[in-house]
């Protein structure tokens, strides 16, 4: 059973002069990393070893991890699949240099464009409502021409 130290802890990291507000959703008691998702398919180990949130949350906590993601499966019984992966300081250098190349894009007024994610889903806040570069980024795209 699931032993949590902490839930959503707050953690502030800089990179390239931009602070980053980082959450990170469960820490358990042995230092390990814990993120709740829900799906209507399982999970394969390489959706959990490529997932770029595992990453984000080992800078944030400026430390190697142990990751697992713990998905509710909307079957018609539904079940608990836990996948393990592992996070190395290789991974989280290579987060920060992401991060510091999108933070110096930005600052020279190139929006990059926000990648889909394994799963070929963008995230809610892509679109107009939510998003300032939405219009140079993904709008660009929804345009017709004549």
């Amino acid at each position: 059973s699931v032993q949590p130290a902490r839930v959503e802890n707050t953690y502030y990291r800089e990179v390239a002069g931009v602070e980053f507000v980082c959450r990170v959703d469960m820490e358990d008691i042995q230092r390990a990393v814990i993120d709740h998702k829900t799906s209507s398919k399982a999970f394969s180990q390489d959706d959990v070893d490529c997932d770029i949130q595992a990453s984000a949350e080992a800078f944030a906590l400026g430390r190697p991890i142990v990751f697992y993601n713990h998905v509710a499966i909307k079957l018609r019984t539904p079940r608990i699949q836990v996948i393990k992966a592992y996070r190395l300081q290789a991974d989280i250098d290579w987060w920060a240099d992401m991060a510091a190349r999108v933070v110096l894009q930005m600052k020279t007024g190139i929006a990059p464009p926000r990648p889909i994610d394994a799963f070929g889903k963008k995230g809610y806040w892509c679109n107009e409502r939510f998003c300032g570069y939405y219009e140079r980024c993904r709008g660009e795209l929804t345009r017709s021409y004549s």
